[in-house]
């Protein structure tokens, strides 16, 4: 055959391909949008991490402010008047009685912390010995918690001006008692601190999208229809292993792009109202979590399509899949631990550059183009090759003929 009737023959089985590719997309597609329960149950799963993190953050932002306004109920005021007319003086600090139960008061969390002042404090505090104070808390909850450590860090500040008020009348420097004087200078700035410890879990959902958002689709396409025998039957009306591939893959990768695409919309719109939030994205940082994480989902779908072509029943799928969602846990954890840091040869490294790059992004810090261009060439290149793989497997009879 000459070499334009080559080409032409070629480009006519390619186009025959595509045709059937075309086929089966349409009909894997259709299928999933009917499959509304399911889709709605991965949507209420996706979307529980991101309102939880809000929730969390405006807990924490009412818990802040209920240690900064605080009211302090102490028994045996008169013991210590001193005391009491210098926590009085502290911003947001308000003193009252304490009920006639402390401990019981707190145990059935009336209040938060009872400050008992014992009897023998006057004596004690002026013959110069340690004048004991009881601190009842109930250090479970995380409110109370905070204003217990409050409470002790003014105690302690009020002994150590004590102390120094003492040593001055003796007529001795307090700076004695500090030799050394340790000068901290941080040089990781205030919003590259909040992304790194707080929005960490934001890279592991949306690769978790990316891994989720497909798998449905990936499991009862292939492992489903392999497990009731249609897969024979298009393969008998020689359709292409390749376009069959091809077709459930793309049908997969519209519903994995599309999750991940809500999530990353959905932590746009959730970070305006994170109170308290010193980490503001711009743009251009979401346009680059974006160039991230949406290439990933076809990746990962490639990944499910041939985890799931190894699977004789869907239920067996399901449980593969299972495996695969501790991938995006695993660059989480390790930069939680401190295991792997941005610069570092983890930022090449599949998944972990990824969640590298993403968090980098949400921190402000520059993203290498070079960086970029990796996870999107890794995350094309990956799924090509995943994909080349899975349509040769088609070809096997102990893949297609499961019974």
């Amino acid at each position: 055959m000459s070499g334009p009737s080559a080409r032409l023959a070629a480009n006519r089985l390619v186009a025959a391909r595509l045709a059937a590719a075309r086929v089966v997309f349409g009909k894997e597609l259709l299928e999933g949008i009917r499959d509304r329960r399911a889709l709605i149950a991965v949507l209420i799963s996706i979307s529980i991490v991101p309102v939880m993190f809000v929730f969390l953050g405006r807990f924490a932002r009412e818990v802040r402010d209920e240690v900064a306004s605080m009211t302090i109920p102490v028994e045996g005021r008169e013991h210590a008047p001193a005391l009491a007319e210098w926590l009085e003086r502290v911003p947001g600090i308000t003193l009252e009685a304490a009920p006639a139960d402390p401990e019981e008061a707190v145990r059935n969390r009336e209040v938060d912390l009872v400050l008992r002042i014992p009897a023998d404090y006057g004596e004690r505090f002026a013959e110069g010995r340690p004048a004991e104070l009881d601190l009842i808390e109930d250090s479970s909850r995380a409110a109370a918690g905070a204003k217990a450590s409050r409470v002790n860090t003014l105690l302690r500040a009020y002994g150590r001006e004590v102390a120094s008020l003492r040593l001055i009348s003796r007529g001795v420097s307090p700076l004695l008692l500090e030799p050394v004087e340790v000068r901290r200078a941080e040089v990781f700035s205030e919003r590259r601190r909040t992304a790194f410890s707080v929005l960490g879990i934001i890279p592991m959902f949306l690769l978790m999208n990316a891994f989720f958002g497909g798998m449905q689709i990936a499991a009862d396409s292939v492992a489903g229809e392999r497990e009731r025998g249609s897969i024979e039957a298009l393969l008998v009306n020689a359709v292409p292993g390749s376009a069959l591939v091809l077709g459930k893959w793309a049908a997969a990768s519209v519903f994995a792009v599309f999750l991940t695409g809500t999530g990353l919309v959905t932590c746009m719109v959730l970070f305006r109202f994170l109170p308290g939030a010193s980490v503001e994205p711009s743009l251009a940082d979401w346009g680059r979590v974006a160039l991230t994480a949406l290439p990933l989902a076809l990746f990962c779908c490639a990944l499910q399509v041939v985890v799931a072509t190894y699977a004789k029943s869907f239920k067996e799928a399901q449980t593969y899949f299972g495996y695969l969602a501790f991938l995006p846990m695993i660059p989480f954890l390790a930069v939680t631990l401190n295991w792997v840091e941005q610069g570092s040869w983890a930022t090449w490294v599949p998944v972990v550059g990824h969640h590298l790059t993403i968090l980098t992004a949400l921190a402000g810090d520059p993203v290498s183009v070079g960086q970029v261009v990796a996870g999107f060439a890794f995350s094309l290149v990956g799924a090509g090759a995943l994909l080349w793989f899975a349509s040769r497997l088609f070809v096997r009879e102990s893949v297609v003929f499961i019974r």
